[in-house]
């Protein structure tokens, strides 16, 4: 399973878990259609919260 689609799924399974501890269902929805991808900070919390590894998520990398 590629990255973009574990992503997805670890966000299905655990979206009430991510909503409860302050991530945006708006937000959650754009990540499971694959239209956005989290931020740094973002796939932390989610790998936190979901107790998974970060190093398996899709992330955003901005340019400053």
């Amino acid at each position: 399973m590629n990255k973009i689609k574990y992503f997805q799924n670890i966000v299905k399974l655990h979206r009430r878990a991510l909503i409860a501890k302050g991530l945006h269902p708006s937000t959650l929805t754009m990540w499971e259609q694959g239209k956005r991808f989290p931020s740094m900070a973002n796939a932390k919390k989610v790998a936190r919260i979901t107790k998974t590894k970060i190093e398996d998520f899709p992330i955003l990398i901005r340019n400053k």
